[in-house]
């Protein structure tokens, strides 16, 4: 499970139950069970089908409402959806999104080039989400080499 399923990647939230086995003296060792475990791991992670995981970051954006309109529409080009917006003090609005943490890497250096300074962001975990397919090619290529 931790060497990854289909894709190579770490499997988790699985609940395994061995419901018959046997044992024969001359033939059965761990390293018979243990292969036997992983063989029947396998199929049956093949046979049920996955699903790669994708962590997802709350981010709550403050910009001056002038820039409001452009920073939403970055955020929707990081595959983001926008959760709210708040109007703040002196002329700003608070955005709220839920973002892919990955699209989020240089969000400072482009937020700062975005708002020429005067956005701020705080950023922290929300909940992983399943990673559309379309990308699943993408983030395998970026597994380390073994």
């Amino acid at each position: 499970m931790a060497a990854g399923g289909v894709h190579g990647f770490p499997v988790v939230d699985v609940h395994v139950e061995c419901f018959d086995g046997k044992y024969h003296s001359v033939d059965s060792s761990e390293m018979a069970f243990k292969t036997a475990a992983s063989l029947g791991f396998k199929q049956a992670i093949a046979a049920a089908g996955t699903a790669v995981l994708e962590p997802v970051s709350l981010l709550h954006v403050i910009v001056p409402s002038a820039l409001q309109g452009d920073v939403m529409g970055d955020i929707l080009s990081r595959r983001g959806r926008v959760q709210g917006t708040a109007a703040e003090l002196n002329g700003y609005h608070e955005i709220v999104a839920l973002v892919p943490t990955s699209e989020l890497t240089r969000y400072a250096m482009e937020l700062r080039s975005m708002t020429g300074g005067r956005g701020q962001f705080t950023v922290q975990h929300d909940r992983y989400e399943v990673l559309p397919t379309h990308l699943v090619e993408k983030a395998k290529q970026s597994l380390p080499k073994k």
